[in-house]
């Protein structure tokens, strides 16, 4: 039993250590003696997931369910898989399932509000998960995920005013357990929500919040999220094109060899695209000297920031698979901004190769989505090609 533990032990260290193909031969040869360990399963589908080998990866948590049915770190990877390819009924089962086996944790009620929202269900139906999901938190937690909740639901809706109400009541109720983590999805959310009002010096003084605040955390997250908040900085016009790069390569040389080059190129290259430029450095950068993998295994802002780079480096023809991808996922609750701004840039490759019905139809569903706010930056792009193209008439 010891030196089963030591093997698992050493697999989970050398995924950690991004070493992951070290990794799979670790698992493979205890697979071989313990093909029933559903640990070791688990351990795979990681490393898998994480060399982008996601169809491998798949198979591998079911062969862990295989071995234990129970196991719900297995059924939370498959349902991450599924909403990323867009099978959302199949990813509200996997939530379902979850709850039926930990009623009291937190995870399925996620997976289920995700994909039920993915599968183009009601507000009603999504607020009434999410209901469920405060109801098993501590007294301590329920304020700040109401008002993370409540936020979530107001930008899906495109109600921006509200939005930042529930932006501050997400914010100040959870003060008391905050990692790095989430105190960068506040800035990049509330960022994100500064940015479409045109509002670059309330961008700016949430990246800067963020900045100062996670100099503070004592027990850091797996990597330096700091990049994050000077992409944001960037994006507010706060940073200059060459100060964020000189920035981001003093950050790039610390990660390397502490995550995978893809979200090393994530983080440092494609998520802070403004300008053309910027695409062109994203899309020849070393980081994704292999290229930029369909198959990746992160979620719909990957694909996003992907088809956003092909898009302005004049590659619109690159960009589709990734923007059809983003826009078919179940991630429009947990990432509305991404899940969004997807459908814009779609529609604007898709009218860049001449496909104006295509592109009148990922228009028209940002200004279903966020028409409530006309004056939105990415409602006003949607708007102006939607006019531009006569897509009423085509859509008729």
């Amino acid at each position: 039993m010891r030196g089963l533990l030591s093997r698992l032990s050493l697999a989970r260290l050398l995924i950690n250590a991004t070493e992951y193909e070290t990794a799979l031969s670790t698992l493979d040869q205890l697979l071989a003696e313990q093909p029933h360990l559903a640990a070791a399963h688990h351990l795979r589908g990681r490393a898998l997931r994480l060399r982008q080998r996601t169809n491998e990866a798949n198979d591998a948590f079911r062969d862990c369910l295989a071995a234990s049915p129970r196991a719900t770190s297995c059924i939370t990877e498959l349902a991450d898989i599924a909403a990323n390819d867009g099978r959302c009924s199949d990813a509200a089962e996997l939530g379902e399932r979850l709850i039926s086996i930990e009623p009291l944790a937190e995870e399925g009620y996620l997976q289920l509000a995700r994909a039920l929202l993915g599968r183009g269900e009601g507000e009603p139906a999504v607020r009434a998960v999410l209901d469920r999901l405060v109801s098993v938190q501590r007294e301590i937690d329920r304020a700040g995920t109401r008002g993370w909740a409540a936020f979530l639901l107001d930008v899906n809706a495109g109600r921006f005013a509200a939005a930042r109400a529930s932006l501050d009541a997400w914010i100040t109720n959870s003060a008391s357990a905050q990692s790095d983590r989430q105190l960068a999805t506040q800035a990049r959310m509330g960022a994100d929500l500064y940015i479409e009002n045109k509002d670059r010096a309330g961008a700016e003084q949430a990246a800067r919040a963020y900045l100062s605040r996670k100099s503070a955390i004592r027990h850091p997250d797996h990597f330096d999220r700091r990049i994050v908040g000077l992409s944001l900085l960037y994006r507010s016009d706060a940073l200059t094109a060459a100060a964020f790069r000189q920035e981001r390569d003093a950050w790039v040389a610390s990660e390397r060899g502490t995550i995978a080059p893809l979200m090393i190129w994530h983080y440092g290259f494609a998520d802070p695209i403004r300008t053309a430029d910027d695409a062109r450095e994203a899309i020849t950068s070393p980081a994704i000297a292999a290229g930029i993998p369909l198959s990746h295994g992160y979620r719909v802002d990957f694909d996003t920031a992907a088809g956003h780079a092909y898009l302005l480096a004049g590659r619109p023809r690159d960009a589709l698979p990734f923007l059809e991808k983003a826009t078919r996922s179940c991630h429009a609750l947990f990432l509305p901004f991404d899940h969004t701004r997807a459908y814009l840039y779609l529609g604007k490759a898709h009218e860049a190769l001449g496909e104006v019905a295509a592109a009148c139809s990922a228009y028209s569903t940002v200004l279903s989505r966020w028409g409530a706010m006309p004056n939105a930056v990415t409602t006003l792009a949607a708007h102006d090609s939607f006019s531009h193209l006569h897509c009423r008439t085509i859509l008729q």
